[in-house]
């Protein structure tokens, strides 16, 4: 396992030698990301979205909170190995 010594101050090179800290920031950042909502989306032409019907020049908003929320993402960082973070 590739750390740091203890006493030392972490340089920025040393952060590709600590896979773990990245895939802690991340899950953190998923769990609890820095901005609930993206900017507004004009819709530029009516859509048929999931059974709802969005009007033509009206302006969505997804919550980014909850989109990595799904019951099917649980667990998912136990499968992290080989995706780069590990």
């Amino acid at each position: 396992m590739v750390g740091v010594a203890e006493g030392d101050v972490v340089e920025e090179e040393d952060l590709q030698k600590l896979p773990y800290l990245k895939a802690v920031v991340l899950e953190a950042l998923r769990r609890h990301p820095t901005g609930h909502f993206v900017l507004a989306h004009k819709v530029k032409e009516e859509v048929d979205l999931d059974g709802y019907r969005i009007p033509k020049d009206a302006y969505v908003n997804f919550m980014v909170a909850d989109m990595n929320w799904s019951s099917g993402r649980r667990g998912s960082w136990r499968r992290a190995r080989g995706k780069g973070l590990t």
